[in-house]
């Protein structure tokens, strides 16, 4: 009897940790505390009041600045032509090419041997494509990233958080802490993200 109730006060205390651990990295993904109940009857995101932060001290752009919950966490073309000239998404600090960029939606990527123009990918496969670890099949459009969500995760707050087009960690933005990669791919592989708002 014993045993069981151990057993089942570790399952309880684990998914408590797991339900944690999606929250914060939902707030750092969005940029701010997000408010679950606004968010499901607006059909978008909402931020609670006052709770708005720079995710990685960079330019002022989140994950959610290209990855919009209303586009299966991504960026439709119809999202993108509604965006106001001086949204993060249109960052001009960095080396993207705003032509192409405000036409197109095509964002700078650079590494893993990339050097180009992309689009910014919908995440709500990611459930389909990573085991619970964030180990993946494949990642990027054409499948020619690394497969550990973790380590993407990583290269895309290098790329799209930075000040300056040097990507200087301690500079141009503070690196996300291992914890936190953790709780973004977390986040990234919850329903939340796969099964949409």
């Amino acid at each position: 009897m014993k045993k069981m109730i151990f057993v089942i006060l570790t399952t309880i205390l684990l998914a408590s940790c797991v339900k944690d651990r999606v929250k914060a990295g939902r707030d750092l993904f969005h940029g701010g505390e997000v408010d679950v109940k606004a968010s499901q009857s607006a059909g978008v995101i909402v931020i609670k009041s006052g709770t708005a932060f720079n995710p990685f001290e960079g330019n002022g752009r989140s994950c959610a600045s290209c990855h919009r919950a209303e586009n299966k966490f991504g960026m439709s073309e119809a999202t993108r032509d509604g965006l106001s000239a001086d949204d993060r998404f249109f960052y001009m600090g960095l080396d993207e090419d705003q032509a192409l960029l405000k036409g197109h939606g095509l964002v700078h990527v650079i590494g893993d041997g990339l050097d180009e123009f992309r689009q910014t990918p919908a995440l709500n496969e990611l459930c389909t494509l990573c085991n619970n670890y964030g180990n993946c099949e494949s990642l990027g459009l054409n499948s020619d990233r690394t497969s550990n969500l973790q380590a993407f995760s990583l290269g895309a707050v290098i790329n799209h958080h930075a000040r300056s087009p040097a990507r200087q960690p301690g500079v141009d933005f503070v690196l996300p802490s291992p914890g936190q990669v953790k709780d973004l791919v977390d986040y990234m592989l919850s329903s939340d993200v796969c099964e949409g708002l």
